[in-house]
């Protein structure tokens, strides 16, 4: 049975079932229209003109206690033949809580909390042991397992740790306890209870966050125990004494544990500085959470197409520099020239039903573009990018390559033949991406390049993949129209301060130092000045695209994702869908060690 707080002290009980699957979504509640004729509150819920779409606390009394469901949304709903009145209602809890008493409105806060989320035990690489004794003659060996220390912070008055966590069992009648594998998990403490809704979105998710970031997929929550020294019994008015199991909605695990590999992973545990680094993580989760959300999407699932991959990346990559360095705001002086411009195209009859459009350009002339931004947000990486592609023309091709697919431009009848240039474009915007993103986090330039060249494995094949085949930019550029690349190249009208750039920065096509004002000029020449060769048409319209040369066998068979480095997409379902979080073999220790 599922109960209902009416919120005037009256409660109201119907018939329903919670499913939980290993699919997606990991617990639905199905509520059904059997219930007692009294009960006129949820008997409303199955008229045909009722429109509630959430409930903020059901209850459903199980053989081992109470379940309490917080924020259940309505998912979907089931009628009577004919349309009438519905006979079931289908609802998402965002969380739910395991307890032998039921919670009310005012207890749904925490005090404490254990959380353990998925990967975070690669992630934080824990694990330390030795072996020994082990020989040819000799197949006896002891392996002793060595304690690691806690990392702690504090933010805000909040101390957070990151400790031992391992399970433990007992053999020889109790006497003797034996660590099979080692884990961690995160341990929340709070001066004072939060609501459990500041706890999700406050504080549970920059954590998520940051392990899911650093192993470059969806990190649900695992495990996770809430603790509130104010809970206390129904009956007895005793407090519980205990921390309680709490279940998440997940996001749809695509990757298992030994699923990961550590040589691909964005940045460790141990890379960080854990006390002066989390709240500047957690801080750019409360700056720029709707860009960082958006780029949680990308490593949990990306699009399946290539194209839908430079457009959902191109957009990423200009919300992250609009958020870290948002636009100045319209100056008043530019308002009146805009005003000006409007009025004077209005005094030709020929142009006067375009004078909206003469002020929207004047005012809008202070935007950056996106060659503008990826050049921002280079230089504050080090130009990691650049120098490992051996010059900045990249910043002048990638925009040049999305605004033909974003826009249908004439040009992009060049992608039928050849896609090597969209796939190039995606994997450059996410290395620039991933290098702001460690900047963020704390992380000096020294250290950015060190993470992302000589700690990653992969760094040199990435690269060198981009670099053998950059000449397919110059080929695109050669096939699209003057009136496109002069466009790109108009950068004249912003008045955006250019980014300061650091001695021995810049760097020119062989890859050896040049002054910052000779990279510019390279950039600007990469798009304003198409070369005149055979391939590069003089006349102002696109040659058919029967003309594209076709693309090399090198990365025919490979998607974006390969070429990127990245496993292949094999499924392009819906992103939002969740997965269960099975029981662990370890929750006991866990929870009387919290």
């Amino acid at each position: 049975m599922f109960r209902l707080e009416l919120g005037d002290g009256r409660t109201e009980e119907a018939h329903g079932e919670l499913v939980v699957s290993d699919g997606a979504p990991n617990y639905v509640i199905h509520l059904y229209d059997d219930f007692p004729s009294q009960a006129r509150g949820i008997e409303s819920l199955f008229e045909q003109n009722q429109e509630v779409q959430k409930y903020r606390l059901l209850h459903a009394r199980t053989e081992d206690g109470w379940l309490t469901f917080v924020d259940s949304s309505l998912a979907g709903y089931r009628r009577q033949w004919g349309g009438g009145k519905l006979s079931r209602r289908t609802y998402r809890p965002r969380l739910i809580l395991k307890a032998t008493t039921l919670l009310h409105e005012d207890e749904l806060a925490v005090s404490k909390a254990t959380v353990q989320f998925w990967g975070q035990d690669r992630w934080a690489q824990w694990s330390k042991w030795t072996t020994e004794g082990k020989t040819a003659h000799n197949e006896e060996i002891k392996v002793t397992r060595h304690p690691l220390p806690p990392v702690a912070a504090s933010y805000r008055g909040v101390d957070i740790s990151l400790s031992d966590a391992s399970p433990y069992v007992f053999i020889g009648g109790g006497q003797t306890k034996v660590t099979l594998t080692q884990s961690c998990a995160f341990r929340i403490a709070f001066p004072e209870a939060v609501p459990v809704d500041e706890f999700i979105t406050e504080w549970l998710a920059p954590l998520g966050f940051l392990v899911a970031t650093g192993i470059k997929s969806a990190a649900g929550v695992d495990i996770m125990w809430l603790g509130n020294d104010n809970w206390k019994e129904d009956e007895s008015g005793k407090p519980i004494g205990k921390n309680l199991r709490a279940y998440l909605n997940n996001p749809e695990r695509l990757d298992s544990e030994d699923e990961l590999d550590p040589v691909q992973f964005l940045h460790k545990m141990r890379q960080f500085d854990f006390a002066k680094q989390l709240p500047l993580v957690i801080d750019a989760w409360k700056a720029h959470r709707v860009t960082l959300e958006q780029y949680l999407e990308w490593i949990h699932r990306k699009p399946a197409s290539i194209v839908s991959q430079l457009s959902y990346m191109a957009q990423l990559v200009e919300s992250f520099d609009r958020s870290l360095s948002p636009d100045p705001a319209v100056p008043d002086e530019l308002v009146v020239l805009g005003d000006k411009a409007a009025e004077l195209f209005r005094g030709a009859e020929e142009l006067a039903h375009l004078s909206k459009n003469a002020k929207q350009a004047v005012v809008e002339s202070t935007r950056p573009t996106l060659s503008q931004r990826l050049k921002r947000l280079d230089n504050e990486t080090g130009k990691v990018v650049s120098k490992a592609l051996g010059g900045g023309q990249w910043k002048a091709y990638v925009p040049l390559v999305r605004n033909s697919v974003a826009h249908g431009l004439p040009s992009s009848g060049f992608f039928s033949k050849n896609r090597i240039p969209l796939e190039l474009s995606v994997d450059i915007l996410e290395m620039l991406f991933e290098a702001r993103l460690l900047v963020m986090f704390g992380f000096d330039k020294a250290q950015v390049a060190q993470m992302m060249t000589k700690d990653n494995p992969y760094w040199d094949s990435r690269v060198a993949r981009i670099t053998e085949h950059m000449q397919h930019f110059e080929t695109f550029k050669a096939y699209a129209p003057n009136v496109e690349v002069e466009a790109e190249a108009n950068t004249e009208a912003t008045n955006v301060a250019a980014e300061p750039s650091e001695p021995g920065d810049a760097v020119d096509d062989s890859g050896a130092s040049t002054p910052p004002q000779a990279e510019d000029a390279s950039e600007a020449s990469a798009v304003s000045e198409p070369p005149r060769t055979a391939d590069a048409p003089l006349a102002k319209e696109s040659p058919a695209v029967a003309d594209v040369p076709q693309a090399t066998d090198a990365l025919q068979g490979t998607g974006a994702s390969e070429v990127s480095g990245s496993p292949a997409v094999a499924d392009a379902s819906d992103a939002s869908a969740v997965s269960s979080a099975p029981e662990s073999h370890h929750t006991a220790d866990l929870e009387g060690r919290t």
